[in-house]
């Protein structure tokens, strides 16, 4: 399936057995990686004010 073509802009790709996150944007008709993470944080370009710690993703209650 491809994502653009289907309106996504934006995707993510959470790798829990490594600890990051990997933000992908569409850039043209093509996803380019934006970043690759294992700290910090990632604000998201779609979604206004929506922000995560990395380490809050993998974190245990």
């Amino acid at each position: 399936m491809n994502y653009a073509l289907h309106g996504v802009q934006e995707y993510w790709i959470v790798d829990v057995e490594h600890e990051t996150v990997e933000q992908y944007l569409l850039d043209g008709n093509a996803f380019e990686l934006s970043q690759k993470l294992k700290d910090g944080s990632l604000e998201s370009e779609v979604i206004s004010g929506f922000r995560v710690a990395i380490r809050e993703i993998f974190s245990q209650p």
